[in-house]
């Protein structure tokens, strides 16, 4: 009885970590996945190997391992989480809104998109809780796939389009292509060169590099970058907006960035301006990553929608 009375105190949650830390063989690997402390992490595996009577992982300093009566579960849990993402499609509109919604964007999509679909969603759910974890591409897609969660992901080059798509259909995973938005060079509007419409890597000279190192768009620093300025060093930061103020603030500064980044909602409008290198091609698509659509509830497919809508209206 007691043992009966513990269990009925796990949550789908801790189940959700459990296959976690199973995947990943690590505590640390685990919880920054998750977006949560290590602590907060042992605590809830703590809790639930009490509610269940016995260990499930080993610990040791090379990571941690499924115990024999972890292996015996891991299935088990799996088939308990797929069934209730199932049973959330069942659930009625209000039920549904106090679901968290889990989204993982990369920070380009999330400037230009997320904010107003947020807004759209609350309208009809007003009591919608939103999760929302700041990526990079490479981390997103492992991120959405592992988690069965919605992704918005910017500046995703065509040639890796179809590898994406095969891995991310084999995990019931789809990924849809909502519009193309192009590389361009960020430049401050006061610069002479902001008039032109278009630039030439040999214009490139006047502008000293923004960057920061491993970000979504490092397959396209070797190339472009290297027609920068070498007389001074590049500008490095932690995040893209760092980057975008310090154009704001220096003029003869500028940074490869999809497009759409000129639209920043927190960068002055007008401030900066997007230009094209006519001798060098600068493609990026715009993609949504989400589960199979009937293990979505109403508000995932709600929020989807609202994405839709809103990048369609940026695009005009």
């Amino acid at each position: 009885m007691k043992r009966n009375k513990a269990a009925s105190g796990m949550t789908i949650r801790q189940f959700r970590y459990f296959l976690k830390i199973a995947r990943c063989g690590s505590i640390n690997k685990a919880a920054q996945q998750l977006d949560i402390t290590q602590q907060s992490l042992l605590a809830s595996m703590n809790s639930l190997e009490k509610s269940l009577g016995f260990s499930v992982f080993s610990r040791s300093k090379s990571g941690v391992s499924l115990t024999p009566q972890g292996e015996a579960i891991l299935d088990d849990v799996q088939r308990i989480v797929d069934i209730c993402s199932r049973w959330a499609q069942f659930m009625d509109d209000d039920s549904a809104a106090r679901l968290p919604i889990r989204i993982a964007g990369t920070s380009s999509m999330i400037n230009l998109i997320l904010g107003k679909a947020v807004l759209s969603l609350k309208e009809k759910y007003p009591n919608v809780a939103i999760e929302l974890h700041e990526r990079k591409k490479d981390e997103l897609m492992h991120m959405v796939m592992e988690d069965s969660m919605i992704g918005l992901c910017g500046a995703l080059p065509p040639e890796e389009l179809e590898n994406r798509r095969l891995v991310l259909e084999k995990s019931s995973m789809r990924v849809e292509v909502m519009g193309a938005d192009d590389y361009a060079v960020i430049v401050n509007s006061r610069h002479p060169l902001a008039s032109r419409g278009m630039l030439r890597t040999e214009d490139l000279g006047q502008f000293t590099a923004a960057l920061y190192p491993n970000d979504d768009h490092a397959f396209f620093y070797s190339g472009i970058y290297q027609y920068f300025s070498r007389q001074h060093a590049p500008y490095y930061g932690s995040k893209q907006e760092s980057l975008l103020n310090i154009i704001l603030r220096d003029d003869t500064v500028a940074a490869v960035f999809p497009v759409s980044v000129a639209r920043n909602p927190n960068i002055p409008e007008g401030s900066l301006k997007g230009l094209f290198v006519e001798d060098y091609p600068m493609p990026g698509l715009n993609c949504l990553v989400y589960p199979r659509e009937d293990r979505l509830s109403p508000v995932e497919k709600a929020i989807m929608e609202s994405f839709r809508e809103v990048y369609r209206q940026e695009r005009l």
